[in-house]
């Protein structure tokens, strides 16, 4: 064997060595773009949703509030009252469902960013 066939080995591996790693640079380039765009995609669904969801209630609140203002005789009171079941509400979604909210969250988020590659 030549010192020139080893030259030209290690031209070769040299070579591939580059090949490989510009291969998976682009791969984890597009992985992190599919799973960033999965988790926005996510993200601007639920905003959207949420945005939806909260002119919904806010409607029904000052019905509601306005209902019961008139069955007490004080449209405020009613205010008053639809803001106290609110703060309730809150209280009550903090206390009991902070944990499950976190865990559920985390694991949607986890299944996104350390899914599989085969589908990639």
């Amino acid at each position: 064997m030549g010192l020139g066939n080893v030259t030209e080995n290690v031209r070769d591996v040299n070579d591939n060595a580059k090949k490989y790693i510009d291969s998976s640079i682009e791969f984890y380039k597009l992985s992190f773009f599919k799973k960033f765009m999965k988790a926005t995609v996510i993200l601007s669904m639920s905003l959207l949703l949420g945005a939806i969801a909260f002119m919904a209630i806010l409607i029904f609140s000052i019905a509601i509030a306005r209902n019961i203002g008139q069955a007490v005789g004080d449209i405020i009171t009613g205010f008053y009252i639809m803001g106290g079941i609110y703060v309730l509400l809150m209280v009550l979604v903090y206390v009991f469902f902070k944990r499950p909210l976190e865990k559920l969250l985390l694991k949607k988020f986890s299944d996104i960013f350390f899914e599989d590659e085969k589908d990639l």
